[in-house]
């Protein structure tokens, strides 16, 4: 005697989207999407403003207990998430001004289970600067909740036991203009973190000197200390490029962070010899540091050629 097995689940998917014409010009958008999946469901509508100087933004999603998508996975299953923006901008049009645009915003999320408890939520206040040569400032000062239904545990076994936690901090972000030959990117964020604090900071240097080299150099630090211990974060990073000619290129990434003491290295070279046809090499390394030795652990090499043939 055989047994029955049960049908494969079926996905229903219901979309709408309904638009607007304001003053000639489209202005407002709302859009819906509704998923069904076996015994439950996942629905969100939005609604986006976008213009000057009001602006705004409002996104409402709900993701079902049960719910398992046909493609892909949910992270966090069970929700509710309501997301708002307003921005307003004051933008400077005359000639010879040093500001274009001065920004202020809010920005609210606030996640709940279906019940309505807030497990989640980030109240944002910014403040954004940008001047007529495209350099930028932002400021941005932060609230934020989380509920921790079971212990969080950040690496070298410091953990942040469940609980409520509230708290709140600053960030800034620099920005001098990537039109210039040389130019640099600042984020810091400060200073409280669940019950401890966590300072992060992520610079980059980006210099293109002439149309044949570009490269990036970007650090990301966080130094996080809480009651059961202390942790320090670091992940070095470069993105290069060489343009031999319009044609032929060559692009290299690496990486290292202290955690994993883990190097990552991805060379690319690529020469489009005649149009529709070229040759492509990849050649990916990954390595251990521990301390001062370096072990070499995975080595891939791709070659392609191409060609496009015209008839």
């Amino acid at each position: 005697m055989s047994q029955a097995t049960a049908p494969p689940p079926v996905l229903d998917v219901k979309d709408f989207r309904l638009s607007f014409r304001v003053r000639g010009r489209d202005r407002t958008a709302i859009r819906g999407v509704s998923f069904t999946v076996g015994q439950d469901d996942s629905y969100g509508l939005g609604f986006n403003y976008p213009n000057e100087p009001f602006s705004t933004e409002f996104f409402f999603k709900t993701i079902g207990e049960d719910f398992t998508p046909a493609l892909g996975f949910v992270n966090r299953p069970g929700i509710r998430v309501y997301d708002e923006t307003l921005r307003y901008t004051w933008r400077y049009r005359g000639r010879g001004n040093f500001l274009r645009t001065i920004s202020l915003d809010t920005n609210n999320t606030i996640t709940t289970n279906l019940n309505g408890r807030i497990d989640t939520r980030d109240d944002a206040l910014q403040v954004q600067v940008v001047t007529a040569s495209d350099h930028s400032f932002y400021a941005t000062v932060r609230n934020n909740f989380d509920r921790l239904l079971k212990p969080f545990v950040l690496p070298h076994n410091v953990i942040i036991p469940a609980g409520e936690y509230e708290w709140n901090n600053f960030n800034t972000h620099t920005q001098i203009s990537r039109s210039l030959p040389y130019s640099i990117h600042v984020d810091v964020i400060c200073c409280d973190y669940y019950n401890g604090t966590n300072l992060h900071v992520s610079p980059d240097l980006h210099f293109r000197p002439s149309e044949y080299l570009e490269m990036n150099l970007s650090y990301d630090g966080q130094f996080i200390r809480m009651p059961g211990g202390k942790v320090d974060i670091h992940v070095w990073s470069m993105d290069g490029l060489v343009n031999f000619t319009p044609d032929m290129q060559f692009a290299i990434q690496a990486q290292y962070d202290n955690i994993s003491q883990s190097f990552g290295f991805l060379g690319r070279y690529r020469w489009e010899f005649r149009p529709g046809s070229e040759i492509f090499i990849a050649l990916g390394q990954s390595a251990v540091i521990p301390g001062t030795d370096f072990r070499f652990q995975t080595t891939q090499l791709s070659i392609r050629l191409s060609n496009t043939f015209r008839f």
